[in-house]
C-alpha cells in the first residue's frame, strides 16, 4: 500500500522518538515510529490518519 511513497521516506523524529516520515511535496502522508531493543527494531507503529498526522511534532532529519 505504501510502496509508492518509499522514495519520499526520510528519517525523522516523531514526537522526539526515532522514526520515518513519508512526505511527498512536503505534506506528510504517513509516519512510522520505531522502537529499538538490543540494537534491532522490535516494534513499528504506523500512522496514516491525516487528522492525527497534523497534530504530531515532526522533525525530518537530513543525512
Amino acid at each position: 500500500m505504501f510502496a509508492r511513497f518509499a522514495t519520499f521516506a526520510r528519517p525523522a523524529l516523531v514526537n522526539g522518538v526515532r522514526g520515518v516520515v513519508t512526505a511527498p511535496e512536503g505534506q506528510p502522508v504517513s509516519v512510522m515510529g520505531l522502537t529499538f531493543g538490543d540494537g534491532k527494531i522490535v516494534e513499528i507503529d504506523i500512522l496514516a490518519d491525516p487528522v492525527r498526522l497534523a497534530r504530531l511534532d515532526l522533525e525530518v532529519l537530513d543525512g
